[in-house]
C-alpha cells in the first residue's frame, strides 16, 4: 500500500508514498454513569441524566472547536449488553453518532469506571486529552487519574453534583452548572489546576 505505482512507473525507480502526521487532536470523554458505589445502594437517575447531558455538552463544543472526539462509558447502550464506546471521529455524522449513543444510554453501569478509564488509556494516542464525567469519585479513578497524568496525559475532571474534586498536581477541573430557570447548562469560569 505504501508503493506509489504511478510514480514509480514515470521515474523508473521505486517511489513510496510519504504521508505526513495527523494534526487531528483527539478528545476522549469518558462518562461515569454510577452514582453510589455499590450497586446495592440504588440508582440516582437524576445525577446519572445531568452527566450524560454533561457528556452532550463537551462532545457537541469539541465538534463545533474541530476536536477529534471519542466518548465511551460504563452505562449499557438500549438493545445492547455492552457499555457504550464510539470510536474517534469528527464531522456531522460523529455529532449524530454520538447524540444518539448518549440517548440510548441507560443509567445502569456494566463495569466499573477506572475499569473503563484503563481499557481506553490503552487506546489513547500521545498527546491526547482525557475528559472524565462523573459524579462520583472513587478510590480506583483517583489512581487511574494519576496514572494518566504521570503517562503524559491532559486530563480533565467534569465533576457533576457534588462529587469532590481531588487534589492531584496536574488535573484541570471544571465545573458546569445548571440554570435553575431554563434548567440550560452552563460553564463556571472557575478553572482548578491541582
Amino acid at each position: 500500500n505504501s508503493i506509489h505505482w504511478k510514480a514509480t512507473a514515470r521515474q523508473g525507480i521505486l517511489q513510496v508514498r510519504v504521508t505526513e502526521p495527523s494534526t487531528m487532536l483527539h478528545l476522549s470523554i469518558l462518562l461515569n454513569i454510577d452514582t453510589f458505589n455499590n450497586y446495592w445502594e440504588g440508582l440516582d437517575v437524576e445525577a446519572s441524566e445531568e452527566s450524560i447531558e454533561v457528556a452532550a455538552s463537551v462532545a457537541m463544543w469539541a465538534l463545533e472547536h474541530r476536536y477529534g472526539v471519542g466518548l465511551s462509558s460504563n452505562g449499557i447502550a438500549a438493545m445492547s449488553d455492552q457499555p457504550l464506546r464510539i470510536p474517534h471521529g469528527r464531522g456531522p455524522r460523529q455529532r449524530l453518532m454520538m447524540l444518539e449513543g448518549l440517548a440510548r444510554l441507560s443509567a445502569y453501569s456494566s463495569m466499573s469506571f477506572p475499569k473503563i478509564v484503563a481499557q481506553e488509556s490503552n487506546r489513547l494516542t500521545h498527546g491526547s486529552t482525557l475528559v472524565l464525567v462523573t459524579s462520583l469519585l472513587s478510590d480506583g479513578l483517583v489512581m487511574q487519574m494519576r496514572t494518566l497524568l504521570a503517562a503524559g496525559h491532559r486530563v480533565v475532571l467534569v465533576p457533576v453534583r457534588d462529587c469532590p474534586i481531588p487534589a492531584i498536581r496536574g488535573l484541570a477541573v471544571r465545573q458546569f452548572a445548571f440554570r435553575s430557570t431554563e434548567n440550560a447548562l452552563i460553564e463556571d469560569p472557575e478553572v482548578v489546576n491541582g
